[in-house]
């Protein structure tokens, strides 16, 4: 979820305090499925889901599409949970190019 959140170009600073309850800030929305990604739904903002361990997680990936490696070269000291949240993070993110580029062909 976290790599679709650009895609709604959201900033707490932006909204209202009206927009905060409709937007689930700090409780859940009164819209049901208020945010829909792909095949999850949520009644909360979805900044307010994100953890920094995801985040930590995605400035990760960042880096390592630059070739910068935690460890160095390789995954070989890596753990298993950074290696899945890397896969799954590239995953999305090629989702979601795949969908930008449907929306460009319409």
């Amino acid at each position: 979820m976290a790599v679709w959140i650009p895609q709604f170009d959201l900033r707490c600073e932006k909204c209202s305090d009206g927009q905060k309850k409709f937007n689930g800030c700090e409780e859940d929305s009164t819209i049901s499925d208020r945010w829909v990604v792909r095949d999850w739904s949520f009644q909360r903002c979805p900044i307010k889901l994100i953890t920094k361990q995801t985040n930590d997680f995605i400035s990760a990936y960042n880096l390592m599409k630059l070739g910068m490696f935690p460890y160095g070269n390789g995954w070989l000291k890596e753990s298993n949970k950074f290696v899945e949240a890397i896969r799954v993070i590239d995953t999305e993110t090629r989702l979601l190019e795949q969908d930008n580029l449907r929306k460009l062909k319409r």
